[in-house]
């Protein structure tokens, strides 16, 4: 029901608001498996799967690309 709605589905849209919410975190620092915890991954694999889904990238090379693109932006 929701699908026909939204056209995507409900674990997809969790998905995408907790990875969101997730990246703030990894660029404020909290470790990997802390931010899986704390946005609702049962597993770390998990968490890293998802999260390479919705941005393409794995959050360990997220975080290391993220704060260079920030700062060239910033000078």
């Amino acid at each position: 029901m929701y699908k026909e709605e939204t056209g995507t589905g409900l674990l997809e849209y969790i998905n995408r608001l907790r990875v969101e919410r997730s990246a703030t975190l990894l660029l404020s620092g909290t470790p990997i498996a802390q931010t899986a915890s704390r946005c609702g991954f049962a597993s770390g694999a998990t968490y890293i799967r998802v999260f390479k889904q919705c941005k393409g990238v794995t959050p360990g090379k997220y975080r290391e690309l993220r704060p260079r693109s920030e700062t060239e932006h910033e000078s």
